[in-house]
């Protein structure tokens, strides 16, 4: 079953990321900007978890977006960079504690948000409260 997280103007990055870690306990979500270089995206600086949404997003409107556990992470990662112009990485715990981005580790992530939870999970790492940065 879809659900969706509020990505209203008002919205602080941080309760976006507590809301998205209630549904997928073993995975962290940070917002960084895009840079268009070579034909590709690329990652550019971490954006502060402080921002609400309207002060970050580059893009305007009325988008919402979907979330399920079947939803490939890529394809989130994706939908993030079309309807607000920020990007987003989305990672979980390895057995060393180090957090390991899903899309840097299998290139364009083949995992739905459900099987990177799991992932996350089998580490046997939990992720501790949310900080802000």
């Amino acid at each position: 079953m879809a659900s969706q997280i509020s990505t209203n103007g008002r919205k602080k990055l941080i309760t976006f990321q507590e809301e998205f870690r209630e549904k997928y306990s073993h995975l962290n979500i940070f917002f960084h900007e895009v840079k268009f270089k070579d034909g590709r995206y690329r990652q550019g600086n971490y954006i502060s978890n402080k921002k609400t949404f309207s002060e970050v997003r580059l893009k305007k409107g009325a988008s919402k977006i979907y979330i399920s556990g079947n939803k490939l992470v890529h394809n989130l990662e994706n939908e993030f960079i079309e309807f607000f112009g920020i990007g987003v990485c989305i990672s979980y715990l390895n057995e060393n504690g180090n957090w390991c981005d899903m899309t840097h580790v299998t290139g364009k992530s083949k995992y739905s948000l459900y099987e990177a939870n799991k992932k996350g999970q089998e580490s046997g790492k939990t992720p501790s409260k949310i900080k802000l940065y």
